[in-house]
């Protein structure tokens, strides 16, 4: 249905314009609308534009197809993160060869980076005491207040 009701929003012709042939601008009186009429000697009228195009459909369509997106990057990430545990997949940690239990072959990225307010020193000093450094500082471009960038080594 999706692909049924993309193609005939793309391929409807309600955003035509209408043609209203054997009228004047004395029959409207907007001056907008008056901007529209054509006369010539043989043929008079206006060519109206009109706003009948309905988005409604492709907008589900498109919303319908990002959640089933999100729900497939989803997968994937807890696909990966299950393959890391070697105590789910079986395999030996980032899959390193039983000879080199010090290598690192395979592994997701599992740097715990964020940043807290400076002002917020409870919970600076709560990160601190769980091992999490502080790599830099940086100022909050919204608020103007200064962030501590903090890392878990």
């Amino acid at each position: 249905m999706t692909k049924v009701a993309k193609n005939a929003g793309i391929n409807a012709s309600d955003d035509d314009p209408g043609v209203i042939l054997n009228t004047t601008k004395g029959d409207f009186s907007s001056a907008q609308v008056t901007q529209y009429f054509i006369e010539s000697k043989d043929l008079k009228g206006a060519i109206i534009p009109s706003a009948n195009f309905e988005p409604l459909p492709i907008a589900i369509s498109a919303e319908r197809t990002a959640v089933a997106l999100a729900h497939v990057a989803h997968n994937s990430v807890q696909r990966t993160l299950r393959m890391d545990d070697d105590r789910f997949s079986g395999l030996p940690r980032y899959l390193t060869a039983d000879t080199n239990k010090n290598g690192l072959s395979f592994g997701t990225k599992e740097d715990s980076v964020f940043s807290v307010y400076a002002e917020n020193e409870r919970a600076v000093v709560f990160y601190q005491k769980n091992g999490f450094r502080i790599t830099g500082e940086r100022i909050e471009e919204v608020t103007g207040r200064t962030e501590l960038l903090m890392a878990f080594p």
